[in-house]
């Protein structure tokens, strides 16, 4: 009979296996995050140059380089995500006596949950952007930053905003669907020996 103290140490033995899986997180939420802020940083600019804190951008960034923007905000607001989401999916998918399911298992259950953020965030960023044809659901929902925001720019900042909850709220979830499915897939496998 296995007890939970020869579990953990079994877990500590897999530790490589284990931060392939963080890793794979980790870089999923990295390069879907780049991608995602890329594209909005082009619809407006003025989420991450008016609605995030400049404070924190590397000296020498310019806060209204898309492209600069996109990476920097693609990084740093993602792979805490990542670790979040790989680190109990780490221990569900290695840890106890069923037969343990590696990074390249889990390779493409990330990578549908990375395409369903997209389409999530996409149908979001469409709704938001259509939300309010005159921009007043930025003028009202964001007054403190609507004054900073060009007017014309408005639409865009609410398919920003609606697009980058969506991404979020689809990855947290979906997250959380994938450590189920993760513990499920290995619960009808045979057993390690």
């Amino acid at each position: 009979m296995r007890t939970i103290a020869t579990a953990v140490w079994d877990a500590l033995r897999d530790f490589g296996a284990m931060t392939a899986i963080v890793l794979l997180c980790v870089g999923a939420a990295i390069v879907y995050g780049v991608c995602h802020d890329q594209i909005t940083a082009r619809i407006c600019i003025e989420y991450f140059s008016v609605f995030h804190s400049t404070d924190v951008l590397p000296p020498g960034m310019d806060p209204n380089s898309p492209t600069q923007q996109g990476f920097f905000w693609g990084v740093f607001a993602t792979w805490w995500m990542g670790l979040f989401i790989g680190v109990p999916l780490s221990i569900v998918a290695r840890i106890g006596t069923a037969k343990p399911v590696s990074a390249r298992d889990l390779v493409r259950p990330v990578a549908f949950l990375l395409v369903t953020m997209a389409v999530f965030a996409f149908v979001a960023g469409v709704i938001g952007y259509f939300l309010s044809p005159d921009g007043s659901a930025t003028r009202h929902s964001f007054p403190a930053f609507a004054s900073r925001i060009p007017p014309p720019h408005w639409r865009g900042f609410m398919a920003d905003y609606f697009a980058h909850n969506a991404s979020y709220l689809v990855g947290g979830a979906g997250g959380f669907v994938l450590l189920i499915h993760t513990a499920f897939v290995r619960w009808r496998k045979p057993k390690r020996r």
